[in-house]
Parts: C-alpha cells; structure tokens; sequence
C-alpha cells in the first residue's frame, strides 16, 4: 500500500512538473515575440480590394484625413470619431440599392445580405437607415470579397479618409467605393501585424497608436457629430440616415448630452479666447481646464495662446485639456549705447552775510547855538 501511495505521488508531481515547463516554455515563446500574428491587408483611401461587390461605386474617399489622438476600441456613437464633408460626393445608396436588387445580381444580394445577417428582402430597407461618413481614424474591419459565389471575409485596414456607411449604432457596414459588406473584425489590435505598401508612403503615414476597432454605441445614434474635414474647429450634425440635411457650425462642445450615448466630448476651438471664456466654455462641455502661462508678443495679455489637445479631438467627459494664456510681454532690452552715470556737480560754498565794522572815527558833537 505504501508502494502505492508513493507512485500516485510520484505520478502527480511529475504531471505538474511537465505543467509547469509546458508554460514556462509557453510564456518564453510569448517574450519572445514567437507567437505569430496575423497579417492584414491595408487598403488605402480610394483603392478598390481584389473581387470587389462593385468594380466602382464612386464612394466619396478623401485624402488627407488626419487620425485623431486616441486609438484602441471606440464606441460608433462617440462624438468626433468620424469626419464628414458638406461636399455632395459620397456614398451612392441608391445606385447601390438598384444594383443589389437587380435580379441579374442576385446571387451577389443573397451574399451580401447573409454577410450582414439580413434577408435579402430587406436591403432597401436597411440601407435607408445606414448614414455615410468618412474614418475618421485608421480602422480595423471585417471586409468581405465577391468569390465563388460567397461573400469571403478578411479583416482588413481601412485608412482614415475611407468612406463607409455606418448603422445605426456607428458600425462601418459598408465600404462605399465599393459596396462591399463590413463587419467588426475578428482579430484585436495587438494580434495583427499591418505593412503598408511602400508607394503608399507619402498618402499614409501610418500611426498604430492611433489605429481604432468601432464596436456598437449603447443606444441608437439621434444624429452623428462629425469633424468638419474641409474647415477645422467646426463640425457637422448629420442626421441617421442617407438623405441630406446637415448643418455645419463652429464646435464648442456645448451639446455633449445631445446626440449619442455620451460617451465622448469633442474639444472645442479655444485659441483667441478670453481666460473666463475658454474656462466656461470646456465647463459647459463637460471638460476641465488646466491652465498654464507663457510671456507673448503677438497675443493679448490674457488670451489663449495654444491649448492641448486639438480642436475635435475626441475626450471622455471631465478629461483635462490644457491652455496656455498669454501674459504682458516684457520689452525689449535697450540696444543702442547706454549713458553713464555723471556724478553731481558739488555746491557751491555758501557766502555768509557780513555785519558792518563799528568805526573809530570819533563822532562829532553838536555845539549849542
């Protein structure tokens, strides 16, 4: 019996020791980058993916679309996530609508339909709630190719500057030069690995910190707060939706409770402003303001010089952005030749008033007449 007990014993220390060097070994692996990651395709602004659902579907792509500070998984229905234009190029939803309902298309609408989890018999339907926007961030998705009679799915890069129609919670669903149906992606953002052509340098300087996965708002999305990608420091309220309407203005972040599920602020245009006005003015946004100083030529005394970060960044509620106020600058220092100082002239020695000599002459005296 004790034989026994010994060799069950035995056989359980050996079994966690082989346990423990399987994930000794494992973590080594991992310290050592030897867990492969998976490669992604990075698809630029105005290109168009092997085996598209469209060959081209003039989508509305811009160049030049800066990401915004702050990557990572973000909620559709934050404020400033995505940018627009009051340009009227953009996604074409009803060139879209007639090609995928055309019966010669069919197997290509029951495709892009299952993609997205529809019946093909409410395509129309589901468009007409989809709103355009273009990325504002460079976006990890789940594109889907045209292949063998399949919608074939691959996550993919899209660049900031892509346009997209998003649902009504922010989800890219389609891309739109293309009509191809997106999904959120499979991989996060630390299991990719992403190489950017090198002829596509220049148009894309690609920053993986700021590289964002769009997971679905809270609620439903009343209207979208986009940055303004023709005038910086405004943005647009886009009604859900693909028909017109928007209304561009100057952000001031006043509306944070408006739209959305409140889970970002935009940070206004503050330079030029008063000290008490750029205060009161993150105050009604919802934002906190640290507040620096810095001598200036140029800038009134008192008025905000720079501020961190940039206009239409997107922050959560009571995040901190800083204003640098312009203070009375100090003149310049003399540059000509500088006078000595000269030295006081001494006075003059006071004179004393002299009393006149008594005389010794004797005084004569008057004789009697």
């Amino acid at each position: 019996m004790r034989v026994r007990a010994v060799r069950r014993r035995r056989g359980r220390v050996g079994r966690a020791i082989s346990a423990l060097l399987v994930l000794v070994v494992g973590m080594g692996l991992l310290a050592n980058g030897c867990v492969k990651k998976a490669a992604v395709a990075a698809e630029a602004v105005g290109m168009v993916a092997e085996s598209p659902f469209f060959t081209r579907l003039s989508g509305g792509d811009r160049d030049g679309v800066r990401p915004v500070a702050g990557g990572g998984e973000q909620s559709g229905a934050k404020k400033g996530l995505f940018g627009g234009s009051l340009s009227k190029k953009r996604c074409k939803t009803g060139a879209l609508v007639s090609f995928l309902l055309d019966p010669g298309n069919r197997k290509k609408a029951l495709a892009w339909a299952e993609a997205l989890g529809i019946d093909v018999s409410d395509i129309k339907k589901f468009i007409a709630t989809l709103t355009p926007v273009l990325l504002g961030n460079d976006t990890l998705v789940r594109n889907h190719r045209f292949k063998g009679g399949k919608a074939e799915g691959y996550d993919a890069l899209l660049q900031a500057g892509i346009a997209v129609l998003v649902d009504e919670r922010g989800v890219p669903v389609v891309k739109c030069n293309c009509g191809n149906p997106l999904k959120e992606p499979k991989h996060g953002l630390g299991d990719i690995k992403v190489e950017i052509p090198d002829h596509l340098g220049e148009r894309w300087k690609h920053d993986k910190d700021k590289d964002v996965i769009v997971r679905p708002g809270k609620k439903k999305v009343g209207k979208f707060v986009l940055r303004d990608v023709d005038r910086p420091g405004r943005v647009i309220d886009r009604p859900v939706g693909p028909a017109t309407g928007d209304t561009t203005r100057k952000d001031t972040g006043s509306d944070a409770s408006d739209s959305g599920d409140g889970e970002g602020v935009l940070v206004p245009d503050l330079q030029g402003m008063s000290r008490e006005e750029a205060t009161r003015t993150l105050a009604q946004a919802g934002l906190t303001a640290q507040i620096t100083e810095e001598p200036s030529g140029t800038a009134g005394a008192g008025t905000v010089i720079t501020q961190s970060p940039d206009p239409g960044t997107s922050l959560e509620p009571g995040a901190t952005v800083t204003l640098v106020i312009a203070t009375a600058s100090v003149g310049p220092e003399p540059t000509g030749p500088v006078a000595e100082p000269t030295e006081p002239e001494p006075p003059l020695p006071s004179v004393e008033p002299t009393q006149p000599e008594p005389s010794t002459e004797p005084t004569p005296q008057q004789t009697p007449g």
